[in-house]
């Protein structure tokens, strides 16, 4: 989701220090080297993820380190740029990685924060799937934390950030049998006013000087 703002806003990554954490195969921190960042660094709890990245984007521009998210090795305010997406929500203390990013960041620097968001039609399903004794693992992920729009909004503020924006994506119906369940595309004039029940969002946020 991250690339969406990106690409709306470019001068975010013209001349920039980014730092991405839970980069995975490091695709994006590619995507981004490539767009006008002048140094781009992928972080990855997995030393297994970040082996591959540097394998598959060893002339990339970008480089990776294995690093948590929730203490980041990076001295305060060394960067412009800080991308965390879809990646709290599987660390024992989001708070706490949400303040670790905000550290980093130097003053008047962007964070770009995407989570689930479990206020959508999909934490209906996973209320009633854990209730029901069937358990929610989102594909094999041992800790799962219950996200929402406002209890992320409040942690980026707790973390001394001012929430410039926010973005909702994904309106689906959970449906038994069918993966994925049935997406709906609702029109650009409404999305809106449904991202409080998107199945993700995305914050953009400033660190004040």
């Amino acid at each position: 989701m991250a690339d969406v703002v990106l690409s709306a806003d470019p001068a975010l990554l013209t001349s920039s220090r980014v730092l991405e954490i839970g980069c995975g195969s490091g695709d994006f921190c590619v995507w981004m080297a490539s767009r006008g960042a002048t140094e781009v660094i992928g972080e990855d709890f997995s030393g297994v993820a970040i082996e591959n990245a540097r394998t598959l984007h060893a002339s990339s521009g970008a480089s990776f380190a294995v690093g948590d998210i929730q203490s980041i090795s990076h001295q305060d305010g060394m960067f412009d740029l800080v991308v965390s997406c879809e990646t709290i929500e599987h660390v024992p203390h989001p708070a706490r990685a949400v303040h670790e990013l905000a550290r980093v960041l130097r003053p008047g620097g962007t964070l770009l924060l995407s989570t689930p968001n479990y206020l959508s039609l999909t934490g209906v399903y996973r209320a009633f799937s854990e209730l029901t004794g069937r358990g929610w693992d989102e594909g094999g992920q041992p800790l799962v934390n219950w996200t929402t729009y406002p209890r992320t909004a409040m942690w980026i503020r707790r973390a001394g950030l001012a929430i410039k924006s926010t973005r909702g994506e994904g309106w689906v119906v959970p449906v038994r049998g069918r993966p994925g369940g049935l997406v709906i595309h609702p029109p650009a004039g409404l999305r809106r006013w449904l991202k409080l029940v998107a199945r993700h969002v995305l914050f953009e946020a400033r660190k004040p000087h």
